[in-house]
């Protein structure tokens, strides 16, 4: 194993189940509060982890969801360093030993030695008469109405596709939307990134991803020579290259680089190179870079914190940055008022079904998906000689319902490889970054179809409304509309002015994720989806 790695325990073994705790417990730990202090000591203590880790993910997620926003911020700072300070970066690695060092170590010296490790290739781009598509088009728009009015996903959704299709020219024109900027997709061949919609629209896209993965898509080569795209990825320099430095304005040749397998590079192994890689890339252009690395287990873990140091180098010396990701229901945050009703009216409405019944005694219960809301301090605002000020003595208590989308099923690494996500996103929004990460829906992609328990049981999800799975290319489009109206409006949830303030309802970090949420039906079912599985599956096998 090289590259990115799990810590190794007081035995000496790299163990998933400690490391991930002791990240949990480093965020319960810095929201500085005696609450926070025992939910750490319950993490540390739990020795079911693999099945009782929702609940105490869950409770960190309501507690940093209820303290005020400082505080907040501080518990996703401090998960994300214990992740950077305890995870290792392995440089060499033997049958009987390996050379090591902190992972945030090795980042902060890729990216200050002055070298560039990787070469860039580039294809397109040419002139094109044709205007490019619409965010959205009429079918994805007239799909997105229906599955709003059945509450697949929310109705903003619908307003911020309507809203990039009426502004796109004006974004793509006035604010350089996709001649000034660069879009860096690590995970570049995954079947959920936008790929392939944004070179249909002209953009530029830097593609990071193993060469076997599918940089040699001729979909993408094909795309960016006939829309106007322009399609980059790194390449290795040959031996001999490797400690010249490299004239970026002389791309390299992507032919030569494919024949002798030098083409893309691997996220976990090559993370330094590719900070230092993109600290130089297209200067004068805005990066916007987008996390979809997906893989299974532990490796997830191992991606996803790659992604993330790799976004973070380049944060720190390209403040102008953007960020991008797929936000998993999976995992738990905040939800509006409004779906959280609605979960509980079909609860109501649904918990005695005739043919619930059958099921529910067959399959251990189901498990109402509207958790008690949790209470928020808010200081109210007063006039105090015509200045608006903080009264510390006039304080009011807000609703919120922190909802649970954990699944058993998928395993503690998938919600940490997904949490840490969001905590970034939380952390670059209060460092002055726009992020979008908007909430995707389950899809029918590969990695999920694979198992068989899992596509049986994702199928069987419709029986329990509104559940629906998603089509990879419904998925893919939608999300790629959104992404371009995150960074065209300026009143987006993704904006950091948004988060900022104040005076307004619902402007806390976490508030963010309940902002233009395609989360297939999970906020407003009337059941939690991990207490479905079972019945899911059985319906999924059974009737389809």
């Amino acid at each position: 194993m090289t590259g990115v790695a799990f810590p190794r325990d007081a035995k000496g073994k790299r163990t998933t189940t400690r490391a991930g705790k002791e990240v949990w417990a480093a965020a319960a730990l810095a929201l500085e509060s005696l609450e926070g202090r025992a939910l750490a000591q319950d993490i540390l203590l739990e020795k079911d982890w693999r099945h009782r880790y929702p609940k105490h993910l869950t409770a960190l997620a309501e507690l940093q969801s209820t303290v005020e926003r400082a505080m907040c911020v501080a518990s996703a700072r401090g998960g994300l360093a214990a992740l950077h300070d305890h995870f290792e970066f392995v440089v060499e690695e033997g049958e009987d030993d390996e050379t090591s060092r902190p992972l945030a170590d090795a980042m902060r010296e890729a990216v200050t030695d002055g070298r560039t490790y990787l070469r860039t290739a580039r294809i397109g781009r040419v002139a094109v008469s044709r205007s490019p598509p619409p965010a959205a088009s009429e079918a994805l728009l007239a799909s997105a109405r229906a599955w709003a009015a059945d509450g697949a996903i929310e109705r903003d959704v619908v307003d911020a596709l309507e809203r990039a299709n009426a502004h796109a020219t004006e974004w793509a024109s006035e604010r350089g939307l996709f001649k000034d900027v660069v879009f860096v997709l690590l995970g570049g061949t995954s079947e959920l990134c936008p790929l392939i919609p944004l070179l249909e629209r002209g953009a530029t896209v830097a593609c990071v991803a193993r060469g076997e993965a599918g940089i040699k898509s001729a979909a993408a080569i094909a795309t960016a020579s006939e829309c106007g795209g322009t399609l980059l990825f790194p390449i290795k320099p040959k031996p001999w290259e490797a400690d010249l430095r490299f004239d970026e304005s002389k791309a390299a040749s992507w032919r030569e680089a494919w024949d002798e397998g030098r083409a893309g590079a691997d996220l976990i192994a090559d993370a330094p190179a590719l900070a230092a890689w993109l600290y130089a890339l297209e200067p004068k252009k805005r990066l916007v870079i987008g996390s979809y690395a997906y893989l299974d287990g532990e490796a997830h873990v191992r991606a996803s914190l790659a992604s993330d140091a790799v976004a973070a180098a380049v944060l720190d010396k390209r403040p102008d940055t953007a960020l991008a990701y797929l936000t998993s229901p999976g995992t738990a945050f905040p939800i509006p008022k409004s779906a959280w009703d609605d979960s509980k009216a079909r609860h109501e409405r649904e918990n005695w079904t005739w043919w619930h019944q059958p099921l529910w005694l067959f399959t251990g219960g189901f498990k109402p998906n509207c958790r008690p809301p949790a209470k928020r301090e808010k200081k109210l605002r007063v006039i105090d000689e015509d200045a608006e000020v903080d009264d510390a003595s006039a304080e009011m208590h807000e609703d919120v319902h922190v909802h649970d989308g954990h699944l058993v099923l998928q395993g503690p690494n998938y919600a940490l490889a997904k949490t840490l996500q969001n905590w970034r996103a939380i952390v670059a929004r209060d460092d002055g970054h726009c992020v979008s990460a908007n909430v995707a829906p389950a899809s029918r992609t590969k990695s999920m179809l694979h198992v068989d328990a899992v596509k049986r049981g994702l199928e069987g999800q419709k029986h329990f409304a509104p559940l629906r799975a998603f089509d990879v290319e419904e998925t893919r489009d939608m999300m790629c509309a959104l992404l371009l109206h995150d960074l065209g409006h300026e009143g987006s949830s993704a904006r950091p002015e948004w988060g900022r303030r104040e005076d307004g309802d619902g402007r806390h970090p976490f508030d963010a994720f309940g902002a233009t949420a395609a989360h297939g039906g999970t906020w407003r079912c009337a059941f939690s989806v991990d207490s479905i599985g079972k019945a899911a599956y059985v319906l999924g096998s059974t009737i389809g």
